[in-house]
């Protein structure tokens, strides 16, 4: 076999929805993943992929990221990768850090969005945007380019001075693969299984959400457009799919989750999306 190129492919949690990507690039490339949630190295082994884990705290923590900063450097030491290409907020930041610290010829970062810290504008908020946008400068100083998904924050990063214009690379969305949700696919059991479970009725329409549970993702525009509808339109049932954040500094209050609560369905995190679309 000719040689290949060596790809870390380097996130957080759902490290995993880049499986696919993987699959592509497997033809051309030696490719493995790092990723902070250690239950998905039965996944990627079942697919024919390496799997390595790290420790990752969501928040700014000094010694955890000094750890976190240990564990990739040594990763990339042992591992020799020839590229590594990191995405997701501290991923993204720690990764091409640790990758250029560890000598690794190419390094690539992909900045997936800019999230809450830009949407509010309280202190806390202004304090770990200060501190977001020193390490994301240094990352993408020890980048050989960053990739945006948009131009927007590709345009407020380099206007900002974070990364140089040479070094920004735009692309328009990371794609999504429609046939896996195509409600065609979905078997008439499966679906009425699912509607039992939550408690929906088969005659009753079913309006679905599927998001990270925090204020920027419009979940309560969600909720408030339930409190409208309930009583205007009989029949009709509103359902969130998406795991609580409490570590965000976008999360809902106490208080909010409660209305929440009272007003949609929202059984949490579930694997099971295109089910839940289909229903």
């Amino acid at each position: 076999m000719s040689w290949r190129p060596r790809v870390l492919l380097v996130g957080g949690p759902d490290v995993d929805a880049r499986l696919d990507l993987m699959g592509r690039l497997q033809a051309e490339f030696e490719v493995g993943a790092v990723g902070s949630n250690p239950g998905l190295r039965g996944e990627f082994q079942t697919r024919g992929f390496d799997y390595e884990g790290y420790h990752l705290h969501r928040q700014i923590d000094p010694l955890s990221d000094l750890v976190t900063f240990g564990q990739l450097v040594r990763l990339f030491r042992r591992r020799r990768p020839d590229i590594v290409h990191a995405f997701d907020t501290k991923p993204g930041v720690w990764g091409c850090l640790a990758a250029r610290f560890a000598g690794v010829p190419v390094v690539v970062g992909t900045v997936t969005g800019l999230g809450s810290l830009y949407v509010t504008d309280g202190f806390p908020t202004r304090v770990m945007r200060t501190i977001y946008q020193q390490l994301q400068r240094a990352a993408c100083r020890a980048s050989t380019a960053t990739v945006f998904q948009n131009q927007d924050d590709a345009r407020q990063l380099v206007t900002a001075g974070i990364v140089s214009p040479g070094a920004a690379v735009v692309i328009f969305g990371s794609g999504v693969r429609t046939d896996v949700f195509d409600p065609e696919k979905v078997r008439a059991a499966d679906r009425l299984r699912l509607r039992s479970e939550l408690g929906i009725r088969e005659d009753e329409l079913l309006v679905t959400m599927v998001s990270r549970v925090i204020r920027s993702k419009g979940v309560l525009d969600f909720v408030e457009a339930a409190e409208l509808a309930r009583g205007q339109a009989a029949g009709l049932r509103f359902l969130l799919v998406g795991a609580d954040d409490p570590e965000s500094l976008d999360r809902l209050s106490a208080a909010e989750l409660g209305r929440l609560r009272r007003n949609v369905i929202w059984p949490g995190a579930r694997r099971d999306i295109p089910t839940v679309l289909a229903a």
